[in-house]
């Protein structure tokens, strides 16, 4: 320990020859008006008066007067101030402080700094030459191309052109309002990096999130945490989202939920894509959809659900939903791999194995379509191979098959039904006890099927039927089911089991 000690002033003087203990180069006097110097009173200061210009390195100082300290290497400067730093850097005001050994300025009163990309207003500014760093705490107005940047408190660096800004902070344009408490953004690129509750006005939509990355020149945000978007009657929530406003452009992911005010519909899935200007938007991964209509709620499941819209008319062509698509209602739920919306005829068709229940009753063809009327479903068809099953009371299925089979409503009650071409029916006759007679088996080319209060009241066979009742001790089970027969009650949609999750 006491040699290093012996060795240390060595070390200092070897430290200052190599350079690294540099010598404070003085603030140098260029001209002055008057040029005075009083020890009684003002010991170790000039006095300059008038046409001031000091330099000190790369920096020159122009002033109408200033106090100049040679022994401390600082001085003070009143009146019309310009300093210049590498003839990029301008900064104006009223009063400054500067120290040479630390080379930081203090500037007061109407103080503005201008370089090639920024102008700067602000009452109080710190300016670090060492680092080219300006730095304000009583708030600031920075104006950027057509941009306006406000904040109470900001750090600017002008060697990379990084602004920080904290508190209170705008950015405006003629297109938008960021309103945040913490951006980071930069001059040349114009690009934003917020990390707190941040809030993105522009003409058609409001964006929230907690931490994001904005492209301003481009109009492209990428948010995350809390983030959610206010569009005309739309309302989207996400854990993250990417947004292009120049293209209409949307992507969203995880936990995303849409909801639309106007039609009182909600949707939920992983992944969100919304093109305006192509006109379509999709959601997939678990997607699911809840609409309310009155006191009525449909559920609506896939893999995918996509919708085409029509800008000029602001309202949806086409609904889709592909892969394992459910639907979920009180008084029906219906299964298929995929189905289509036209809003056009007001017609909804399902395809690949489809299947739809209403109470006891299974509804099953190679594909089916609805039709609405007035917004009341006004009729179901089953094309090729319909087939409606229905489940009495005592766990007997009684059949009705055709090539196709019409179901008509009335005010959402089915009131009859047709079934075209190749008609069979295996219907269980009971006693008024329950009793089980046995099947009655019955073919025509057509039959109708009559219906008063929910349940049928009557059969009709068409063009020459027959008909076979077998007694129940002579029933066997190809007399008691019409070829394709399938009970498929293991498929029916219920309700999800997180209930509280759609609330």
């Amino acid at each position: 320990m006491r040699t290093f000690w012996k060795i240390l002033p060595l070390l200092t003087i070897f430290w200052c020859c190599s350079g690294i203990c540099q010598s404070t180069i003085e603030i140098e006097l260029l001209d002055a008006d008057i040029a005075k110097f009083n020890k009684t009173k003002y010991q170790n200061i000039q006095i300059l008066i008038g046409n001031v210009a000091l330099k000190h390195e790369s920096a020159y100082l122009y002033c109408d007067s200033a106090y100049l300290n040679k022994d401390r290497n600082d001085l003070e400067a009143f009146g019309h101030i310009e300093m210049i730093e590498n003839d990029t850097i301008h900064l104006f005001g009223k009063y400054l402080i500067y120290n040479g050994n630390t080379k930081i300025a203090e500037v007061h009163d109407s103080v503005k700094l201008v370089d090639p990309t920024t102008v700067m207003n602000t009452d109080i500014l710190f300016f670090d030459r060492n680092i080219q760093m300006a730095y304000y705490q009583t708030g600031a107005t920075i104006e950027n191309g057509d941009k306006i940047l406000v904040s109470d408190r900001g750090y600017y660096y002008l060697k990379n052109k990084n602004l920080n800004f904290f508190h209170n902070v705008n950015i405006n344009n003629p297109d938008y309002l960021l309103v945040s408490d913490t951006v980071y953004y930069n001059c040349i690129t114009e690009k934003a990096d917020v990390v707190n509750k941040t809030t993105l006005y522009n003409k058609t939509n409001t964006l929230y999130c907690e931490n994001g990355h904005y492209d301003t020149k481009n109009k492209q945000s990428f948010l995350s945490t809390n983030v959610n978007i206010c569009y005309n009657e739309y309302l989207l929530y996400s854990d993250s989202l990417f947004y292009d406003d120049s293209l209409k452009y949307a992507e969203a992911y995880r936990n995303v939920i849409v909801i639309d005010t106007t039609h009182n519909a909600k949707s939920w899935s992983e992944y969100l894509e919304y093109n305006k200007n192509k006109e379509y938007a999709f959601i997939s991964d678990s997607a699911t959809a809840r609409l309310i209509k009155d006191t009525d709620t449909v559920f609506v499941f896939a893999d995918t659900l996509r919708a085409e819209f029509d800008n000029t008319k602001e309202e949806v062509k086409f609904l889709y939903a592909y892969k394992k698509t459910r639907t979920f209602n009180a008084d029906y739920q219906a299964v298929c791999d995929s189905a289509i919306y036209i809003a056009q005829d007001s017609t909804a068709k399902m395809y690949y194995a489809p299947a739809l229940w209403a109470n006891s009753n299974q509804i099953t063809g190679d594909s089916m379509s609805f039709f609405i009327k007035n917004k009341s479903l006004e009729k179901i068809t089953a094309s090729a191979n319909g087939f409606i099953v229905e489940e009495d009371s005592l766990g007997a299925f009684n059949q009705f098959k055709g090539n196709v089979i019409d179901i008509f409503f009335n005010e959402e009650n089915i009131n009859y039904i047709n079934i075209g071409g190749n008609a069979q029916t295996i219907y269980f006759l009971r006693e008024e006890d329950g009793t089980l007679i046995g099947p009655y088996n019955i073919a025509s080319s057509d039959a109708k099927i009559l219906f008063e209060n929910k349940d049928i009241s009557e059969l009709l066979y068409l063009k020459e039927p027959t008909s076979e009742l077998l007694p129940e001790e002579k029933t066997t089970k190809d007399k008691e089911q019409l070829e394709g027969f399938l009970w498929r009650e293991k498929e029916r949609p219920s309700r999800p089991l997180k209930a509280a999750f759609f609330n």
